[in-house]
Order: structure tokens, then sequence, then C-alpha cells
């Protein structure tokens, strides 16, 4: 029965593809104006509502484009809670992949350059910080014998490395800044706001239903951290000598999680400008800014003056070129009596 539904869920999104393919083909000769992308000059054929088209076709564009962030935002939600209720470690990641598929066909379903490019850096995201989630499950089962959840526990003690790199994926995974995860879906939910400004009218309801299922990704990597590295240790562990993997697993573990941080700190420099807008041929457009430089650099006390930082949000053209643009230095240094 679970495969006929995943057949029928299949032919879906092949059907849609094809209509949507056909449809675009049909409309490319009858476009006029200067906010589209022909194929003359890029592999994508979209439509952003500033053009002139006979009528009833910006209708079904948008209807189309309705279409494609719907299956997104359900795919999510739909696989998120899914993975909610697990109990075995493997198959509760691999529900969280497909939930993460839903964030790319919702950058890919705004119809935007910025929405494209999102998706596509969150699918190389996505290899990165799942590759490193399923080695540390597979160290976690070479050293206990089960990725049973209720059978596991306290083993971020005797295995630091694993835990360390299970806990940047897991954040990364749940889209918390400065990480690669958080970066790519930040510009996913730029699109949909775009997106909304060329004629979507149900743009509010898809950036909700993205942004809640970040939410029910960290409630779910929070169940995993504690039950499988915080909680005490199961009976069947209690007694057991269980240490840290060899050099060969828990090196790639740390490299995968190091690439996470490298890829949300330095993202529009390394993977953006490296990889994902060359492929894009360029035209990727930025609303607002996101520096994570800035937003890392801790706010404390030091030596009794507080440094305030002031971040403005503005319009960048072609891509964000500064984040931190003031900082006011206030002297509220005092002696006590």
């Amino acid at each position: 029965m679970k495969n006929i539904i995943w057949m029928i869920i299949g032919a879906t999104f092949l059907t849609l593809g094809g209509c949507s393919r056909i449809h675009y083909t049909e409309i490319e000769g009858r476009l006029s104006g200067n906010n589209i992308w022909t194929r003359d000059n890029s592999p994508y054929l979209l439509c952003n509502g500033d053009v002139t088209l006979e009528e009833g076709v910006v209708i079904k564009s948008h209807a189309y484009i309705d279409g494609y962030t719907t299956i997104g935002a359900g795919t999510i939600i739909c696989a998120v809670m899914m993975a909610l209720v697990q109990h075995d470690l493997k198959r509760l990641l691999s529900y969280h992949a497909v939930s993460q598929v839903g964030y790319m066909v919702l950058g890919i379903g705004t119809g935007t350059a910025l929405g494209i490019a999102g998706a596509l850096f969150h699918m190389l995201n996505h290899t990165v910080y799942k590759s490193a989630l399923f080695l540390c499950a597979g160290s976690v089962e070479k050293k206990t014998g089960t990725t049973d959840l209720d059978n596991l526990g306290g083993l971020a003690k005797v295995m630091p490395l694993t835990f360390g790199s299970c806990l940047v994926a897991a954040l990364a995974i749940s889209g918390i800044p400065p990480l690669n995860g958080f970066y790519s879906k930040w510009m996913i939910y730029q699109a949909m706001v775009d997106s909304g400004r060329n004629g979507s009218h149900l743009w509010i309801i898809f950036l909700a239903t993205a942004m809640f299922g970040s939410a029910l990704t960290l409630a779910s990597f929070v169940k995993v951290l504690h039950s499988v590295f915080l909680c005490k240790r199961s009976a069947e562990l209690r007694h057991r000598d269980i240490r840290e993997v060899g050099f060969s697993m828990w090196l790639p573990c740390i490299g995968l999680a190091c690439i996470c941080i490298l890829f949300g700190v330095f993202a529009y420099r390394l993977p953006l400008n490296a990889m994902i807008f060359p492929a894009m041929g360029g035209g990727v457009q930025f609303s607002g800014a996101w520096y994570a430089g800035s937003a890392t650099v801790p706010l404390s006390s030091i030596r009794g003056r507080r440094y305030q930082i002031v971040f403005k949000l503005r319009d960048l053209g072609a891509g964000p070129a500064s984040g931190l643009n003031e900082i006011r230095h206030c002297d509220t240094s005092h002696r006590r009596g």
C-alpha cells in the first residue's frame, strides 16, 4: 500500500512538471517586456509578472506557481510530522530528507531567480549536513549495535567528536544561524516575499508553513540529541564499555560539520559566488542583507564597556555587500564603591 501511495505521488510530480513545461513552451513566443528570462540566455523560463501577456496567461502562470509551492509546503509539513513520531534514528533522518526536498520545491515554485538559487544552495547544503548526520548515526550504530532511540543515551561523554559533529549538523538542518542551512532557507523565504510582490496571493501561508517546518525540525533533533547523547544510558548500554569511533570514522563527520559552518559564515563568498551564481548565469538579486560575520559578533561587556551593534536592512541590488553598517561605542563603565 505504501509503495502505491509513493507511486501516485511521483506520478503527480511528473504530470505537473510536464504540464508546466508544455505551458511555458506555449507562452514563450507571446511574452513581451523586460522582466523575463528566455531560453536564449538561461536554461529557465520565468515569469515575474511585470510583463505584457495575452489575457489569461498571467493567471495560469500564478496558478502553476501556487501549485508547486503548495506541493513543497505540504511535503515539508507531512514529512517532518512523520519524522517526529519515529523511534529509529535512521528512519527519522530519512523522513527529514524528504522534508528538506520540500524546501527545494518551494524555492523553485516561487518562480524567481533568487528562489531557484536558494533551492540549489539548499540542495548543496542538504548533501553536507545530511551526510554528516547519517555518518554520525552509523558511528553510533557501530559502537552500540542499535539505532533505536529508546535503547540509547549517555553517549556525549564517551563519543564527544561524534556528538559535536551531530550537534552542528542538527542545528544546520534546523536553520539556525549562522550555519549553512539558515542561509539557503533565508534565500527561499526572501524569494517567497518577492513572489508576493509579483502577484502570488498565498505567499504568506507558504512562508509561515516553511518557518513552522523549521521549528518542528528543531524539535525533532532536540529529541534526537537528548535520546542519543544527553539522557541517561539505557539498561542495555549501562554496563558496556563504549568509546569514540576510530579516526577514519570521526574525521569525515568533523570535516562535514566544519563545511556547515564555513558555508554559513562565508556563504556569499564561497558556495554562492563559486558554484550557485555561475550556474544561474547571473541576474540574482537580494532584497535584504544577511551578514553572518556581524551577526556572530558577541555582544558582551569588556572592561566595563558595552558595544551596541546596529544592523540596517537595505536594498543590495546585485548581492549582500555589507551587513554591519554602524557600530556605536557606548561607555557605560562605572565604579562601585
